[in-house]
């Protein structure tokens, strides 16, 4: 290949590698907001016509429900959100089998996640019923404490209401998940919360969407020791592409994002770093990074910063696969 063109090669090489999205709020828009997922020129950031157009394989599709939703209304609405996908009819990636169809089929496919254990309400009676609609992977905590865990936007006051870490429901979580084959997702914890998730957990663990401390000093992003305790379960950090996380001030482009990329590769290895983008979860992106196909541009920052292809293609989707191959169910 002629590494001499970066912007030549840049879209081949993502058409010719497995690509892999970690974190998407699509889904939630689509049930609660009647956001049209097949229109060619959507409303917002994610659409059918434009995974297709870059050949991505899987996309993480999140079921979230925001905090202020309480109870068992809650849990109807994580309902509502993961059955939007089956009545889209959307292939969903619920085994290693399905994980491998995703890698010859030309249609790109979904895995469920749930962003925040807060619709369980403590049950894992509602884990199973969600685990049986397609859920594959759950963050614990969005920002705020619930049944499961601290979030990282909880306050810093004392004890009860400073609580930081895991609660007996989020141990009782983290031992089902591993039994049924689903990923557990550290996205959005307080710090201390995520090293007793990781005591606790006895397979990859991912932060499917976070940036570098290094770079953003705030509690949602991953400082040094947290990137490297997460490489040492097998499992990944995928930098988002949320502005505030990747920048203090002025303007974002994918130039930042490769900081992250970076930093992550040089304590965590190549192995242990992917994306997760956050598309549709906020209302500004880096100014060259606005859709699935911008997603381009990063890859040619990578070849102009001297990238090989194959660690490109690592970070494209080769991490994802190779977690996901460890933790879902076989059939």
């Amino acid at each position: 290949m002629d590494y001499d063109s970066p912007a030549a090669n840049a879209q081949a090489i993502l058409r010719r590698n497995y690509f892999c999205d970690g974190h998407a709020d699509t889904l939630a828009l689509v049930a609660l907001k009647g956001y049209d997922l097949a229109a060619p020129e959507p409303a917002g950031h994610l659409s059918l016509p434009r995974l297709q157009q870059i050949d991505q394989n899987l996309q993480f599709l999140a079921i979230f429900v925001d905090p202020s939703v309480h109870g068992y209304r809650g849990f109807l609405e994580a309902l509502t959100v993961a059955s939007a996908a089956h009545r889209l009819e959307l292939p969903l990636v619920r085994s290693r089998a399905d994980l491998e169809r995703s890698r010859r089929s030309s249609r790109p496919q979904f895995l469920l996640s749930l962003e925040g254990a807060g619709p369980l309400q403590g049950d894992l009676g509602r884990l199973e019923i969600l685990f049986h609609l397609g859920l594959r992977a759950v963050g614990l905590t969005h920002n705020h404490d619930n049944q499961a865990a601290a979030g990282c936007g909880s306050p810093m006051a004392p004890p009860p209401a400073g609580f930081r870490g895991l609660r007996p429901f989020g141990r009782r979580l983290i031992a089902r998940m591993h039994e049924l084959g689903m990923v557990v997702d550290v996205a959005h914890l307080a710090r201390k919360a995520f090293y007793q998730v990781l005591e606790v957990a006895s397979r990859p663990v991912i932060n499917s969407h976070t940036c570098c401390a290094r770079f953003v000093d705030i509690e949602r992003n991953l400082d040094d020791a947290q990137l490297r305790a997460l490489a040492s379960t097998g499992g990944l950090a995928a930098v988002t592409y949320v502005p505030r996380f990747l920048k203090s001030e002025g303007p974002v482009t994918s130039e930042d994002v490769l900081r992250h990329l970076e930093h992550m590769v040089e304590l965590m290895g190549v192995d242990h770093v992917a994306l997760g983008s956050d598309f549709d979860g906020v209302s500004e992106l880096p100014t060259d990074l606005g859709h699935p196909g911008q997603v381009v541009n990063l890859v040619e920052r990578m070849l102009r910063s001297g990238w090989r292809e194959p660690d490109i293609a690592r970070v494209l989707g080769g991490n994802w696969l190779r977690v996901l191959r460890q933790v879902l169910p076989q059939e």
